[in-house]
């Protein structure tokens, strides 16, 4: 129900669009020109004494105007509107006209203010003139806003193709033939045959479809006979041969012919109506209907033109093509792109994969229905319809507080594709960051929103002298970091801007980071992939601990514990139950040695730990304790030393934690121990005199020494190497 809502909401909402968006007029087409004006809307092919154009109340004064290519011309007097002689009036020649859409403005969607030169063309609404002005703002005020209403304009049909035929026609004595009433002469003409009576008709085949907004009669050309001139008549148009049945024909006017000012009848239909074929029904003639006359019962026509416009059938195979290569970009992005949460994914509007797949396979299966009576209008709806939904999946940006590696693109830099934590080796270009072939703990990005801060040196991404991008040591911040989409078209991929968005990275093909302006080309070398970190490397060196501390969240895994840490007079006590999540910026002592990989996890855990962290390597000036071990081998925290920034502070590195010293901590170290009171260790002892129990620092029993370490055996110490 979700899929097919959207697709209505969607098509509708294209529907809606298409029919509220107001169309530039067409070369060629017909139209009247209506002002916001409430007294004189209707702009006349007029003018007052001064040459200004002159508006009206009614439109029937309304000028209609045939549209050129670069104005509008009067239809009835051939003149052209526009800015001339210092006014906005009609010339001999074709004048610039420009119209401004002012869908931007309050209360006029759909409509144009009319430019010419640089003079804008307004209504004052008190003196029957339209106005000029040279600011907007004028036009603005004054009404100025003109509204374009396509009036096309009805034209005499050929009737070169036509074919006619008749109730009757008479053939002896003066011809009266039916085709007399289309051959261009009024001296001929259609007339019955005598003995028949009212009603008669003549029906005439167009050949094509025009809406008929006026017909013109003309009766026989004689004034001494006025035999078979048609007094009540009615008019049928239809779309199919009628032949003197009119059940399935359009009653298209009715009424009387005047006779005494001519021969000609010009009748305007009060609702044009769209068809085919014409017919002319005689009901009764000028003579009445004779009993004992049969000439007087006759009817006649010398000539019979419409007025109209044609009918264009718009074929759709045009717009069915359109359909079709629409519906193959959309079936080749899908397949070429996911569709998730993640970089390098993208979103389409809170769907899922299969739910957008669903959706162009509504499209499609209307592609299937089409026939060719299908209206353009609605195969264009679809087509908006998939546009929409392809503007709906957009790339993903990379999200702050997230770990990622940066990748050049496949096919560019196979060899040393990643990013790394080092500057490069390449003689002169030491202050660039290298790329490497191995995606390891090196290529690892910590990224706050802003910047990019490796994981494994904790040193941030920072430009050179040069405008490189490179590393500097310990910096308190780097480089301002952008993504955008990849202006080469490569799906999934980012350029990756810095210096506040000046500068574009490029990698080098000797594998160093290059960069160029904002005007970068569309070459791979600077386009990346980027690829999200799951899990967080730790290393614990052969003492056993070592301290960690993330911005994130991440699990425990097996092989190694997690635990915070309080304070107990001179000792370090190490929460006894393992962590099985760590909370995100919790400082924690991690227990065994090895490699571990935490994985980042979004699962929400508490816990308080004495100890702090910093995400980057960070200079530090408080008075602080850190991991580390005495000459006897004794782990524990001890004063850090402050050797950095002339002794004025010590370093802290990326990713690991230190206790603070705060009021009444004058210890000079903090040894560790596991629970509160005496711990595991302290509690050592031999089972008996011949065998030893072994422990590890945890307080753990082993029951073989297999790597090196410290252990208590026996009640002691022993350093095992």
């Amino acid at each position: 129900m979700r899929k097919f809502t959207l697709f209505i909401a969607s098509l509708f909402l294209a529907l809606g669009a298409m029919a509220q968006t107001f169309v530039q007029p067409v070369t060629g087409k017909y139209y009247k020109i209506k002002g916001d004006s409430q007294y004189y809307p209707w702009v006349t092919a007029n003018t007052n004494a001064s040459g200004s154009v002159a508006v009206s109340a009614n439109e029937a004064d309304a000028a209609v105007f045939e549209k050129t290519a670069n104005g509008f011309k009067a239809v009835s007097t051939g003149k052209y509107l526009g800015y001339t002689n210092g006014k906005f009036g009609y010339g001999a020649t074709e004048i610039t006209v420009e119209l401004v859409n002012t869908g931007n403005q309050a209360n006029n969607e759909g409509k144009y203010a009319i430019k010419s030169g640089n003079n804008w063309m307004y209504n004052n609404n008190t003196d029957g003139i339209v106005h000029e002005s040279s600011s907007w703002l004028d036009i603005e005020r004054l009404w100025g806003f003109i509204e374009v209403v396509m009036e096309e304009q009805p034209v005499l049909i050929s009737r070169a193709d036509w074919g006619v035929t008749a109730s009757s026609q008479e053939t002896s004595g003066d011809p009266g033939q039916a085709t007399n009433a289309i051959d261009g002469s009024n001296s001929t003409f259609w007339h019955t045959v005598y003995a028949e009576t009212y009603p008669h008709w003549i029906e005439f085949d167009m050949t094509k479809s025009y809406t008929v907004y006026s017909f013109d009669y003309v009766s026989r050309f004689d004034n001494t006979n006025s035999n078979g001139n048609i007094l009540n008549y009615k008019l049928y148009v239809s779309n199919s041969a009628m032949n003197g049945n009119y059940d399935n024909a359009t009653l298209a006017a009715s009424g009387t012919f005047v006779y005494g000012q001519g021969v000609n009848h010009l009748i305007n239909l009060e609702t044009p109506v769209a068809g085919r074929y014409v017919a002319l029904v005689a009901e009764s003639g000028t003579r009445g209907n004779w009993s004992g006359n049969a000439a007087a019962n006759a009817a006649n026509c010398a000539e019979f033109n419409v007025y109209g416009i044609e009918v264009t059938t718009e074929t759709n195979e045009a717009a069915k093509a359109a359909l079709a290569e629409k519906i193959a970009q959309a079936e080749a992005l899908l397949a070429a792109i996911t569709i998730g949460d993640g970089v390098g994914e993208y979103s389409c509007g809170g769907y899922t994969e299969a739910e957008v797949e669903s959706l162009f396979g509504s499209a499609k299966g209307f592609y299937n229905s089409i026939t060719p009576d299908t209206e353009v209008a609605s195969i264009e709806a679809y087509i908006e319809f998939i546009n929409e939904t392809i503007a709906l999946c957009s790339l993903n940006m990379p999200v702050a507080g997230n770990y990622y590696r940066i990748k050049a693109v496949a096919g560019w830099n196979d060899d040393a594709p990643y990013l790394t934590s080092t500057n490069t080796t390449v003689a002169g270009k030491t202050t660039r960051a290298a790329f490497a072939a191995n995606a390891d703990a090196s290529t690892i990005f910590y990224f706050d929103g802003n910047q990019l801060v490796s994981y494994a040196s904790g040193h941030y991404l920072v430009k050179d002298a040069n405008n490189m991008l490179g590393y500097n040591g310990v910096q308190t911040a780097g480089s301002k970091i952008g993504f955008r989409v990849a202006t080469n078209g490569l799906l999934g991929a980012y350029n990756i801007s810095f210096d506040n968005g000046n500068r574009y990275l490029y990698v080098n093909q000797s594998n160093y980071t290059d960069a160029a302006g904002t005007s970068i080309t569309d070459a791979n070398g600077y386009c990346f992939n980027l690829e999200p970190v799951t899990e967080l490397p730790v290393t614990v060196t052969a003492a056993g601990y070592a301290t960690f501390y993330a911005p994130v969240s991440v699990e425990v895994p097996a092989g190694v514990t997690a635990h915070t840490v309080t304070i107990n007079g001179e000792w370090a006590t190490l929460s006894e139950e393992s962590l099985t999540v760590i909370p995100a910026n919790t400082g924690v002592v991690l227990v065994g040695a090895g490699l571990h990989d935490l994985a980042i996890t979004t699962t929400a855990a508490t816990a308080t730990s004495v100890l702090e962290g910093t995400t980057s390597a960070t200079y530090i000036a408080e008075d602080a304790y850190v991991l580390g071990v005495n000459a006897e081998n004794v782990v524990g925290f001890y004063t850090a030393t402050k050797n950095q920034q002339g002794g004025s502070s010590w370093l802290n590195n990326s990713h690991k934690a230190y206790l603070p010293k705060t009021a009444g901590m004058n210890a000079a170290s903090y040894s560790f121990r596991f629970g509160e009171g005496t711990t595991g260790i302290e509690e050592v002892k031999t089972e008996n005199g011949n065998v030893k129990t072994v422990y590890d620092l945890t307080g753990r029993r082993v029951e073989e020494i297999t790597a090196p370490g410290i252990y208590i055996v026996g009640g002691k110490k022993v350093l095992v190497k």
